[in-house]
């Protein structure tokens, strides 16, 4: 499935960011509608992250081979209702 075709109860702000080197971001997982989610079980969900390196602009890579890497990240991630 794509992006554009699941729907999820969830809301995690912010959707986008930028993190400097040697520094982190906090993710805040909010439950926008509990409808369609057990009542009396757990349930399992994953968090996919998508880290994409920057590109610098006034790096000059002519005649250079230059590796960069986006990085796909899976958390489980289970909801117990209260």
């Amino acid at each position: 499935a794509t992006p554009d075709t699941i729907t999820t109860p969830f809301i995690i702000t912010p959707p986008i960011s930028r993190v400097d080197a040697k520094s982190g971001q906090t993710l805040r997982i909010k439950l926008g509608s509990s409808a369609g989610l057990a009542k009396d079980k757990e349930t399992l969900w994953w968090l996919n992250l998508l880290e994409i390196p920057p590109v610098v602009a006034n790096q000059k890579n002519e005649g250079q081979n230059v590796l960069q890497l986006a990085i796909r990240s899976r958390f489980k991630f289970i909801y117990r209702p209260a």
